[in-house]
């Protein structure tokens, strides 16, 4: 259900606005909502915390969604679902990668099919 409706709400708005913008007003609408809960534990926040809250902010607020929603109106909506779901593939590898994490057999099925998958819809296949 979420990731049809993000899907669907950024290939709408990327007709109309560029994905800097889209980007822009979700960094804008995020940090209103999360201001309180800052304001909150602002004893608790030290420089260094603080710096690498900018980083993520930057990383992964504006640059990895300003790749999304630039990939977004690049390619069809319907593509775009098939790559979403190749997220948890990506977050199993990076668990290995980094975390040393013991991957299954089921995940490793489970990964085969999405890449299969995606490809088959990609090239057309039905």
């Amino acid at each position: 259900g979420g990731v049809a409706a993000m899907i669907i709400y950024s290939k709408k708005a990327s007709s109309v606005f560029s994905s800097y913008e889209i980007v822009w007003g979700q960094q804008i609408i995020t940090a209103a909502l999360l201001f309180p809960f800052v304001l909150s534990s602002f004893s608790l926040i030290t420089p260094g915390k603080l710096l690498l809250i900018f980083l993520m902010s930057v990383v992964t607020g504006l640059l990895g969604r300003w790749l999304f929603f630039k990939g977004v109106s690049l390619v069809k909506a319907q593509h775009v679902g098939i790559i979403a779901y190749t997220e948890p593939l990506s977050a199993a590898l990076y668990a290995l990668l980094f975390f040393n994490e013991i991957v299954s057999a089921y995940t490793l099925i489970g990964g085969v099919l999405i890449v299969f998958g995606g490809i088959l819809v990609v090239r057309g296949v039905s």
